[in-house]
C-alpha cells in the first residue's frame, strides 16, 4: 500500500515539476504568434478515445448478452 502510495507521490512531484519547466519556456524574438495549435491532434485523440471507448462498451455488453444466453439455456 504504502509503495504505490509513493510511486503516485513520486510521479505528481515529476509530473509538476516538468510543467513549471514547460510554463517557463520564452517564445523565440522573431515568432509571429505566441499560440500553441493544439486543434488537429487534440481532436484525432479525443475521437480516438471515444471510438475505441465505444468499441470496448459494446464489447461487454455482447459478451454479456453471451453469458446471459448461456446461462438461462443451462436452466
Amino acid at each position: 500500500m504504502y509503495m504505490k502510495l509513493n510511486k503516485i507521490i513520486v510521479l505528481l512531484l515529476l509530473t509538476s515539476v516538468i510543467s513549471v519547466h514547460a510554463l517557463a519556456q520564452g517564445t523565440l524574438p522573431g515568432d509571429p504568434d505566441d499560440s500553441v495549435p493544439l486543434d488537429g491532434g487534440l481532436t484525432i485523440a479525443l475521437v480516438a478515445g471515444i471510438g475505441y471507448g465505444a468499441k470496448r462498451l459494446m464489447k461487454k455488453k455482447e459478451n454479456n448478452a453471451d453469458i446471459r444466453a448461456k446461462d438461462a439455456t443451462e436452466k
